[in-house]
Formats: structure tokens, sequence, C-alpha cells
């Protein structure tokens, strides 16, 4: 009995150590995963604001402190603000890489980045602008669309991340107020700049119709319908027959697979 007893009593210790030993490991990795983290997303925003430094002029009255703007009466001031946020050169952005294709703004939020196009959906899931490898990704074109925006539908991809970085916002525009907001952002190309007029937000599957990029014109109104349908904010955009819309999607997880789509109808700004 005492022998059992023993045994017994050196399996308990030997199992609990086992135990002991597996729970640090798990630790170990989170807290590596953690700073891994922390690390990428830093790179990340150093990268980020490089580029806006170097290539990126707020013109917006309200947003530029040294802007002097006492000359401007406030409809000159609405004028100025509401057609000419940002410029951006195109030519400096090839320095950093060939891929870049256009530049995205959300006034009042941290989207404001270059958006990037390969010959697949995957390069820039996980590389930063730069190519270095990065969990942050890049806000990255369809590879199947016209780099000048001239599909019926041109999607754009990006990292629904934890600290509001990349696509980390979109998932904001679920609450009306927020879209009232913000119901508005600026696609800026080399050859094009345009002004976004949102006017739907809504959760599909990863497997959805709407990324298979083949909308025709004939079917646009239709889809405009079944998006504001589905909106989960009401707006007012009058979209016609002939407009081009943009979408952009993230990972949302109300269940496995599923994304959150913004979208929005593409105007020339000149």
């Amino acid at each position: 009995m005492n022998n059992n007893h023993t045994f017994s009593a050196k399996c308990h210790l030997f199992f609990l150590r086992i135990g002991i030993s597996v729970s640090t490991i798990i630790f170990i990795i989170s807290l590596f995963h953690i700073l891994m983290y922390i690390i990428e997303a830093e790179n990340s925003r150093k990268l980020t604001n490089e580029l806006i430094d170097n290539v990126v002029i707020h013109t917006l009255v309200k947003e530029n402190a040294d802007c002097d703007n006492s000359t401007l009466d406030e409809s000159e001031k609405s004028e100025f603000i509401e057609d000419f946020p940002i410029i951006v050169d195109f030519e400096k952005l090839k320095d950093y890489n060939r891929d870049i294709v256009a530049w995205l703004y959300f006034p009042g939020t941290k989207i404001n980045y270059p958006i990037a196009q390969s010959n697949d959906n995957d390069y820039y899931l996980h590389r930063l602008i730069d190519r270095s490898w990065n969990a942050a990704g890049t806000i990255f074109m369809d590879y199947r669309n016209e780099i000048d925006f001239s599909d019926w539908q041109t999607i754009i991809y990006g990292h629904n991340m934890k600290n509001d970085t990349m696509f980390g916002s979109l998932l904001d525009y679920r609450d009306q107020a927020y879209y009232e907001a913000h119901p508005v952002c600026y696609l800026l190309t080399p050859a094009q700049n345009y002004k976004v007029e949102l006017f739907a937000g809504y959760v599909v599957s990863e497997d959805s119709d709407i990324y298979s990029c083949n909308l025709m014109q004939a079917e646009l109104d239709n889809h405009v319908y079944e998006a504001c349908q589905n909106s989960i904010f009401k707006s007012n955009v009058e979209i016609q027959s002939n407009d081009r819309i943009v979408i952009f999607s993230t990972c949302s997880y109300e269940y496995d697979g599923a994304r959150f789509v913004l979208e929005g109808v593409l105007k020339k700004v000149d």
C-alpha cells in the first residue's frame, strides 16, 4: 500500500511539473507574440509617418495650424476644405515602391495610407509598403482591378488592426453617428483625384459574390439597392447608373469568415 501511495504521489508530482512546464511555455509563446505585435505595429507606424511627412501635404484649413487663412471668407474656406484635403507627391512615392497605385485618406481618422497592388491578393497581406514582413500588412487593391479605378467595382483590402491602424476603424461605421461624422473619404491617383461618398456598410461572408470583381454596369443598380438595404447605417447619397463604386473590405468577427465592407461612389475632384 505504501508503495502504491508513493507511486501515486510521484505520478501526481510528475504531471504537475509537466502542467507547469506547459503553462510556462504557453505564457512565453503568448508573450513573444504580444511583443512581436507591438514591435511590428511600431514599425508600421514609423513607416507610415515617414511617408506622410515626405509625400503628403495636408491642405485642410482646419487641420493646418501653420496655414494663414485670414484672407479667406467662409465660403472660400468651405470650398478649400471640401476639394483639396491633401496633396500627394507620387513621384516621391515611386522611390518607396512602384507598386503604389493610389493614396487613401479618411479625414478625422487614422486611415491615411498608400494603396499598393501586386499580382495576387496575398503578397501585401503581411508586408509593409517597403516590402518588409509585418503582420499589419499594407492597404492594397484587388489584383484583378484596373489601377485607374475604371472598373465598375474596385475592391480595397486592409487588416482590422486592434490599435485602429490600417482598416481597424472601418467597423466604427456600424454606428450611424460615426457615419454622419465621417461620410466621405478621398482617393488620390497620379492621374485623377476622387472624393468617395460613402453610402453603405454591412457584413458579408468571405466567399460573397461581391469579391468576384465582375460587376457590370447593367448590374450596378441592383447591387447598390441591395447594399443600401443591407447597410447598417443609412445615407442619402445619390448614385447614377454610370457611377463607379469602391468597396473597402476588412475582417469582422460576427462569425467565422465574416467581413465588413464599406461602399462608396467615386466623384472626380478637378
